[in-house]
């Protein structure tokens, strides 16, 4: 089926399957990780015993992390050392490392000679 649009004339069905997203094709080597377990629930099928063992032992790891006060969740330290890094801190309760805190205290150093000139 045709139709015109714009002075151009299109068929409905090349459109459509031109619009359709493609899918990951499932990879087989990645099982016996966490992103072999992810890959199983995105494509609906259930996973392997190897990837249930990789993500129970995912779970594990992260659990101990939290409770070592290791990792606070949606903190990431790779801005430390710089003024964000400070912000970010500040923002997820997190006790202010060294880096940061002298990099907060040479920018507001900066920034009050720069206001007072």
């Amino acid at each position: 089926m045709a139709y015109q649009y714009r002075g151009n004339i299109r068929d409905v069905e090349e459109e459509e399957t031109a619009s359709q997203p493609t899918r990951a094709v499932f990879d087989p080597e990645k099982c016996g990780t966490y992103a072999g377990y992810k890959q199983h629930q995105n494509h609906g099928t259930y996973p392997c015993r190897a990837c249930k063992d990789a993500a129970a032992a995912y779970q594990r790891e992260l659990k101990v992390r939290r409770e070592a006060g290791l990792l606070v969740r949606g903190f990431r330290d790779d801005k430390c050392g710089t003024r964000a890094g400070y912000a970010r801190h500040i923002r997820y309760q997190v006790p202010v490392c060294d880096g940061c805190r002298e990099a907060r205290r040479a920018w507001r150093a900066q920034y009050y000679i720069e206001k007072a000139a």
